[in-house]
């Protein structure tokens, strides 16, 4: 086969093979792709912050032994150790701003959960503490 008919035929393919394209022309777009739709949702506005609901009536100071908290519960008294350790560890953690506002606080002892036959830590000491803190109160009076 000659070279002239070497050519001939390599033509002739790439012209089947362009009449093969189904008919769509190549677009060439002129401005740059746009980048792809985040699969994650937009954040949302954040809501203003609002006080906790205040109880009508104050919380109680104690609670019972239960199969839930073996020795029961108390309010430790304002100004204790046992009222001013949580916060302390509290503020040291998260860095309260502002003076907080106790709502609730829960003084708890009792094994661990679950049981642990070591000696150092057969009473644990917990606390709950609900609270929000006095800037959030400022920022809402201003408004």
């Amino acid at each position: 086969m000659g070279h002239l008919t070497k050519k001939r035929m390599i033509v002739v393919a790439l012209l089947i093979l362009t009449a093969c394209d189904g008919g769509q022309d190549e677009v060439f777009p002129t401005d740059p792709p746009s980048p792809p739709s985040s699969p994650f949702p937009s954040t949302p506005a954040l809501a203003s912050p609002t006080p906790p609901a205040l109880p009508e009536r104050p919380p109680p100071t104690s609670g019972d032994p239960s199969k839930s908290c073996v020795d029961g519960w108390k309010a430790p008294p304002e100004g204790s150790r046992l009222a001013t350790r949580p916060l302390r560890v509290l503020e040291r953690t998260v860095r309260l701003p502002g003076e907080p506002v106790i709502v609730e606080m829960r003084y708890f002892t009792g094994p661990e959960s679950p049981p642990s036959e070591k000696g150092y830590i057969l009473t644990i000491e917990r606390w709950y503490v609900k609270l929000w803190t006095s800037w959030i109160r400022a920022a809402l009076l201003a408004k």
